[in-house]
């Protein structure tokens, strides 16, 4: 018994800390914060990331994608982090789920299909909070700047999926958006929130 106590218990309290977002809530409401650019070129790339997101949920009726203006008629002047941001929408749109997007870097092809001088690059991240909580249910990030094949051999299978062409950012756009949505369990059954 002694030993159960002296390693287990420990153990138990550093996986605990350590295991990162909760996870399995489910989200009966969903409130998606304007998507913040923090890219350096405007180069359409919310544009294309708000499509996305927006396709991604369909029309769910619960599911709320907030503009700008909107955003800040329901935050006054209350200022603070995203995740604190986030509790107040939640609060006042009777929400259990916000979104967090930020836009990092969008850089579209220079070339074409067969042939490039600059490949397409993104970067983009998000987080899922619970709402009143502000508790981190799911956390994704991507970055990617196309490769030439012969530079990483690894990338075979990618390549392969890609049909071994330069592809442009909005298509490496329109499949990370979805694969790292997929990969969060509270986002993946999109049906829950249709």
């Amino acid at each position: 018994m002694t030993i159960i106590k002296t390693t287990l218990l420990p153990l138990a309290m550093v996986l605990l800390i350590f295991t990162g977002p909760v996870t399995g809530q489910e989200i009966d409401k969903l409130v998606v914060l304007p998507l913040q650019d923090h890219t350096e070129q405007p180069a359409g790339g919310i544009e294309t990331l708000e499509r996305l997101v927006e396709n991604y949920f369909g029309k769910s009726q619960r599911v709320e994608m907030l503009t700008e203006d909107q955003l800040q008629s329901l935050l006054g002047s209350k200022t603070g982090s995203r995740k604190s941001l986030a509790q107040t929408v939640a609060a006042r749109m009777d929400c259990n789920g916000v979104l967090v997007f930020t836009l990092d870097r969008y850089r579209q092809r220079v070339g074409g299909n067969l042939s490039v001088i600059d490949p397409a690059s993104l970067s983009f991240k998000f987080r899922l909070y619970s709402a009143p909580e502000g508790k981190l249910l799911c956390y994704e990030r991507f970055d990617e700047t196309q490769k030439a094949l012969s530079e990483n051999i690894l990338d075979f299978a990618q390549a392969r999926k890609r049909g071994f062409k330069w592809i442009t950012v909005e298509e490496m756009a329109e499949k990370a958006v979805r694969d790292r949505f997929d990969r969060c369990e509270e986002l993946k059954d999109r049906s829950s929130l249709k």
